[in-house]
This record gives structure tokens, C-alpha cells and sequence, in this order.
């Protein structure tokens, strides 16, 4: 059975840099190559086509799979707030990149509300029960005018690395919400439908508008040190993703869809 979003690595790429020019008129002609470089020659699990199955098959056959799911992205995006939150502390001396972390930091606050938001429409019937507020309660939250710098700034390696392994993250995430979309909706009553899809809507694109913002300061350091290094760090970091991922999933693929475990390694 195969996922209507499904879409193969190289593909994917080009699906990425396509959607790019929708939040980044510059070029991003080295960025689109380091990308280009790392999909064509692996393909990650997440770009898997069994892996789509997998999502397929859980949301079907396993009670809860879907609400848990959206639950866990919530947790997933506050988790995410704080480790950018970290990564700005130790960004010194360059203020768009600044500028553009803090940006994402308060995205990625409002998406983890934005997710329990969606479970409570999509099933209506976890709107009172205690793990829905007690989720809510413990979301990552952070006052602007309290955020303070920390005394060791990072490296320009450091910082490379980490917008390399924001981009590729960001990219499975957009991934994910393509993937989970169509089956949140399938679940979600008649009367919501509309406002589930205007949200999923949205946060495909802030997704995108986290690609692009991360693409773009890649292009800026490309030009400055040159794109094999990055080229380099995208084809490793690529390879990170795919066993971070596994190791994710294997738990859950060796409970209710053994079978696929051989395909998803």
C-alpha cells in the first residue's frame, strides 16, 4: 500500500529546494548541492517507502497510535525549543543568525501547543482527559526580555554543524507532518476537518520556512569557507539521521509490525 505523500530521497530533495523559493527569493545554489549530493547517493529510512507503509499500518491497526503520535510532536517541538534556545545562547556576533534562531524558537513554542490544539479537534474525546493538561503544563515556554547569552560562544564549525543538522531535521519533520496529514484528517469528525487542515497546512510551511532560513545561512558560510566541508557534514549527518531514526522506531516496529523490520533497516 503506498503512502499518497510518499516521495523517494532524490525526489525529496527537489520536493525541498522546490518549496524553497516560497520563504527565500536568494540563490541557493551551493545549499541546493550539498542537498542534492547527500539524498542521491543514500537514501534514509525516512524516505523509505516501508517506512510510509509502517505509518499506514499503526495508524490503522493500533487503538491510539494516531492521537499518541500527534501528543508525542507536541512534547518533540517543546523538547526542540529548548535545545534551539541553548544553541542561540552561544551564537555571538551575528545578528541575523540571532535574529532568525529566536524566530524558530518561538515557532517551535507555538507548535507544540498547536499539536495538542490538533489532537483535541481531531478526537474531540481527549479534550478533558488529565495527560492532555498535564502535556500542556509542562510545554517549554520563554520570555524574550529573560533570554540571556551564554558566556562560551560556539565555534563557526560549531554552528555550521548545528544548522546542517537543523536543516536535515527540519526536513524530516516536514516529512512526518506529510506523511501523519492525511490520516489525521481521515480520523478527525466532518465538523473540524477544515480547521485540522488549515493547521497541518501551516505547519508544513513553517517547516519550509525553517528549510529555507537554515538553507540560507548555509549558502552564507558555503561562500565563505567553501561548499565541500558542508557537502561533507550533510552526507555524515544524513547518515546520523537515518540510525537516530531507527533507533526511534524500532521499538514500535518490533511490536506491531515485525515483518517490516528487515525493510526499514
Amino acid at each position: 500500500m503506498k503512502h499518497p505523500n510518499f516521495l523517494t530521497a532524490p525526489n525529496c530533495a527537489e520536493d525541498v529546494i522546490n518549496n524553497l523559493s516560497t520563504h527565500w527569493h536568494g540563490s541557493l545554489e551551493l545549499y541546493s548541492d550539498c542537498l542534492r549530493t547527500a539524498f542521491k547517493g543514500f537514501e534514509p529510512i525516512f524516505t523509505n517507502e516501508s517506512y510510509a507503509d509502517f505509518y499506514l499500518k499503526c495508524s490503522s491497526n493500533v487503538q491510539a497510535w494516531i492521537p499518541s503520535n500527534i501528543l508525542a510532536n507536541a512534547k518533540k517541538e517543546s523538547d526542540g525549543s529548548k535545545l534551539l534556545y541553548e544553541f542561540w545562547r552561544r551564537i555571538h556576533g551575528d545578528d541575523l543568525l540571532e535574529d532568525d534562531v529566536m524566530y524558530h524558537i518561538k515557532d517551535e513554542i507555538r507548535h507544540s501547543k498547536l499539536f495538542i490544539t490538533l489532537a483535541e479537534l481531531a478526537f474531540p474525546q481527549l479534550s478533558n482527559e488529565p495527560f492532555i493538561s498535564e502535556t500542556r503544563s509542562n510545554l517549554f515556554s520563554l520570555n524574550e526580555s529573560d533570554a540571556t547569552k551564554h558566556a562560551k560562544p560556539l565555534s563557526h564549525n560549531e554552528i555550521i554543524d548545528h544548522l546542517v543538522q537543523m536543516n536535515l531535521g527540519e526536513i524530516r519533520t516536514r516529512i512526518h507532518i506529510s506523511m501523519i496529514a492525511p490520516i489525521i484528517v481521515a480520523f478527525t469528525p466532518e465538523i473540524n476537518r477544515s480547521k485540522v487542515k488549515a493547521l497541518l497546512a501551516a505547519l508544513v510551511d513553517d517547516e519550509t520556512s525553517h528549510i529555507a532560513y537554515t538553507a540560507k545561512h548555509l549558502e552564507r558560510f558555503a561562500n565563505t569557507i567553501g561548499v565541500q566541508k558542508i557537502k561533507e557534514l550533510f552526507v555524515r549527518r544524513l547518515r546520523d539521521l537515518h540510525q537516530y531514526t531507527i533507533l526511534e522506531t524500532e521499538a514500535a516496529v518490533n511490536e506491531y509490525a515485525p515483518e517490516m523490520k528487515t525493510a526499514l533497516h
